[in-house]
């Protein structure tokens, strides 16, 4: 996958292209590649261990992910929460 670490290289193609194909599967009657993005996002949230690079993809998985997405979602959720929130009192 395209998507770089923060602050090791410009990805900002790789993610502008991912981002448009998210919401172009979404669209009515394209189940099928819909259903193959999600996987496919499903996929590289298990590769990666970067939370950065995850929680993008977790965006990406939630705007075109189905019912395939519930449980790859429901378990990182927790870890990119907690990275991205900022320290507090």
């Amino acid at each position: 996958m395209l998507v770089a670490l923060p602050d090791t290289a410009n990805d900002s193609h790789a993610r502008f292209a991912l981002s448009a194909l998210s919401r172009y599967v979404g669209r009515p009657g394209a189940e099928r590649e819909r259903s193959m993005f999600a996987m496919a996002m499903i996929k590289a949230l298990e590769e990666r261990s970067n939370p950065d690079v995850k929680a993008f993809l977790m965006s990406q998985l939630q705007l075109a992910g189905g019912d395939e997405a519930v449980v790859p979602l429901g378990g990182t959720s927790t870890m990119i929460v907690s990275v991205s929130r900022p320290p507090g009192p």
